[in-house]
């Protein structure tokens, strides 16, 4: 998996370089490391000024292009949410594709997986019912992301 994620090369996805281990996690290098995530971003206690909401209508288009992109390479991210999506001088930066799955060497893109760590206020109707998804399961999850953004 990590072979495939190393490949990927999008202007808002992040760039993984390699991987680690411990006894308990394995862990991605990456880059850019974040200013924060977009959860926290929308969240400042100082608010948002006029410079950041222009921002957030720009950050519509890259994560759209970068999901497309993803879709394109025959990956779903099964996992997005403002939380996995990071924001480094302005530019924004889909993360965390650890739980990604690639279709590319399967005939379907339509899977059935249980243990899927999708975050629940982002999760589509069919995961969360646990019927099969699809590359539409990510559109939902950044559909919720928009939401937020727009709120």
């Amino acid at each position: 998996e990590l072979k495939n994620l190393k490949t990927l090369s999008h202007r808002h996805l992040v760039k993984v370089f390699g991987s680690y281990t411990d006894k308990e996690y394995i862990a991605f290098l990456m880059n850019p490391v974040a200013d924060c995530n977009l959860y926290d971003f929308l969240r400042r206690p100082e608010g948002l000024n006029s410079r950041d909401r222009h921002d957030i209508r720009r950050f519509f288009g890259c994560l759209a292009g970068a999901v497309h992109y993803l879709h394109e390479c025959k990956i779903r991210h099964r996992d997005l949410s403002s939380r996995n999506i990071l924001v480094y001088q302005g530019e924004i930066f889909i993360s965390d594709l650890g739980s990604a799955y690639n279709w590319a060497g399967n005939q379907a893109s339509v899977t059935q997986d249980r243990n899927v760590p999708a975050s629940l206020d982002y999760m589509a109707p069919e995961v969360a019912r646990r019927w099969p998804r699809s590359s539409s399961s990510d559109m939902w999850s950044l559909g919720i992301v928009f939401l937020e953004m727009a709120t």
